[in-house]
């Protein structure tokens, strides 16, 4: 036991003296994997839902909100509180816009992107798309942390919560709608 013990402590100063480019190695890591899924669905063209550079982007912006909220939920110290808030809200922001862009190409392009995109603003899956994401995933997270960071007051455990059901609901949403949109839409 004793050998185990003195690599382990040989790792932990390694480590330690590592930490920064070992910092920039997780950031990378991260936004490779916070962009794998959106960049794997746009390589399928023939799901003209998931054809557009916007997705990796857009998921690496909600599993941003969502890591920040998690962590929010598990209540962190009161100095690092405020930071997190602040990364929520950015990623949500950031979320809005690109979700925006999105259905704007979408919407003003080809008629198979138009004809896709009516499945989620004016068909089977608007109701889950507006409640879910826009309502309950973005607009009252950011209305609630805004609020709370304004305040100078803790954010509470709804707000995180909502951002959590917002994003995986923006997942399901993007995978359902882009497996039902093929090119017999039209």
């Amino acid at each position: 036991k004793l050998p185990l013990l003195s690599v382990i402590d040989w790792l932990r100063d390694l480590a330690n003296e590592q930490a920064r480019k070992l910092q920039i190695l997780g950031v990378a890591v991260g936004v490779g994997l916070g962009t794998y899924t959106g960049i794997l669905l746009q390589t399928l063209v023939a799901r003209p839902f998931w054809s557009t550079g916007l997705l990796g982007p857009l998921f690496l912006s909600s599993g941003i909100a969502g890591a920040a909220a998690l962590f929010l939920l598990f209540g962190p110290l009161v100095e690092s509180r405020q930071l997190l808030v602040r990364w929520v809200l950015g990623a949500l922001l950031l979320e809005a816009t690109l979700m925006t862009l999105f259905f704007i190409a979408k919407s003003g392009g080809l008629a198979i992107d138009r004809a896709a995109s009516l499945l989620v603003l004016a068909g089977p899956f608007t109701g889950s798309f507006v409640s879910l994401e826009v309502f309950a995933g973005i607009l009252a997270p950011l209305l609630m942390m805004g609020y709370a960071l304004h305040k100078d007051l803790s954010p509470g455990r709804l707000a995180p919560v909502l951002v959590l059901i917002g994003g995986i609901s923006l997942r399901f949403l993007m995978v359902s709608v882009g497996q039902l949109s093929n090119f017999n839409l039209l």
